[in-house]
């Protein structure tokens, strides 16, 4: 009896000894090491995964690397997810050890843009404002939002295609309160984002534009299409600061000459832009420049369905420009002067995109609006919507 449980107790440890040589054993080939697409944008969630052969993977253990960005799961095994944090070309590379072997593979990324909303490889889902992002190296989710919520309470967004194949989102109002909405490009979770910036937009109107100030309950709005960025200082700067930045335009102005405004400083120029921005950290805010700066360009003028590019930039030295379909319509160093005058040094932090859209009297037949390739970056290059703009189209 005692020589059956002698037996038992050696298969036992041989098999042990088996397992442990197991572990120290193994041979090692890594194949590739693989992700979607060629290009990517900073923060964007890339899928990255190793291709390895070896007569015993059970045992394989996976080191995943990278000179800037995080991992944010994987670290581990075989397939990970990298995040980028700034534009430019990376290494990312995956240590992988089968028992006393070793092989490290590694792979450049080219991170070229910050941001993008591409619109034309969507699809329209179901009717009911519920929609996909179909392309396969681009998949993600569209980001423009509704003010204050992602609900449809006072905007409508439509995601449709046009008789190419592009695609396009429709904006509608709702609201039977207020005279003007917003939809909104939020980067409140990004600490990164800062000046130079610059976005551009192929927007415009689809009907219904009111050709004067309309009143909506107690509120009352021009009848503009705005870009407006909602910004913030950095930690390391004190007293007063610039939150908001507007640039307005007046798209009917062509039809409707008598409607736009006359140039406050006395000119009696008529104008269809405006540009100000917003002071703020001493207790109250304080609009700039005072008096705003108002301009004329006929660039801004836009017809029903004339859907065009429209640019906004803060350069590094905060100049502010504006482009329109390739042409610029208007620069100004009002920020710069403003930084000056202030002995600001700090950084200009990018929190929200804002597209603020007047509704109409009463509300009722509100307007649609139009908007597609909505793109941004903050590399230092200055969007102008030229038709064969580049690093983006």
């Amino acid at each position: 009896m005692k020589m059956k449980y002698l037996n038992i107790i050696i298969l036992i440890v041989a098999a042990s000894l088996t397992g442990c040589l197991q572990k120290d054993k193994g041979n090692l080939r890594i194949d590739s090491l693989s992700c979607d697409g060629d290009e990517f944008y900073c923060y964007q969630k890339i899928k990255m995964w190793m291709c390895v052969e070896s007569d015993n993977l059970f045992i394989a253990k996976y080191e995943w690397g990278c000179d800037d960005g995080h991992f944010s799961e994987g670290q581990g095994f075989s397939e990970a997810c990298w995040i980028p944090h700034t534009v430019g070309e990376h290494e990312v590379w995956c240590k992988v050890t089968v028992g006393k072997n070793t092989e490290t593979r590694y792979r450049k990324m080219n991170v070229s843009r910050y941001y993008f909303d591409f619109f034309e490889n969507a699809a329209y889902s179901d009717g009911s404002n519920n929609y996909t992002i179909t392309t396969p190296v681009r998949s993600r989710p569209l980001t423009w939002q509704v003010q204050g919520s992602n609900t449809n309470t006072d905007i409508t967004k439509t995601l449709l295609k046009d008789d190419k194949g592009n695609g396009y989102m429709t904006f509608k109002l709702n609201s039977t309160s207020q005279a003007t909405r917003y939809i909104n490009r939020s980067f409140t979770a990004d600490p990164n984002l800062t000046v130079p910036f610059s976005c551009r937009a192929t927007i415009g109107w689809v009907s219904a534009m009111p050709a004067d100030s309309v009143t909506v309950g107690t509120t009352t709005a021009a009848p503009t299409l705005s870009y407006q960025l909602i910004t913030d200082r950095d930690l390391n700067s004190t007293g007063v600061y610039v939150d908001q930045i507007n640039f307005v335009w007046f798209p009917r102005s062509s039809a409707t000459t008598n409607k736009i405004p006359v140039d406050p400083a006395g000119s009696g120029k008529k104008c269809n832009g405006r540009f100000t921005f917003r002071q703020t950290g001493v207790g109250s805010s304080l609009p700039l420049p005072d008096p705003p700066i108002w301009f004329y360009h006929p660039a801004l003028e836009f017809a029903a369905a004339e859907y065009k590019k429209v640019t906004f930039t803060i350069a590094e030295d905060y100049t502010v420009t504006v482009y329109v379909a390739g042409t610029k319509v208007f620069e100004t160093d009002a920020l710069k002067k403003w930084r000056s005058a202030n002995n600001f040094t700090g950084k200009m932090l990018i929190r929200e995109w804002r597209i603020p859209l007047p509704n109409s009297n009463g509300g009722t037949n509100p307007p649609t609006y139009y908007l597609s390739c909505t793109v941004a970056q903050n590399t230092g290059f200055t969007f102008t919507g030229a038709a064969n703009e580049e690093p983006l189209k």
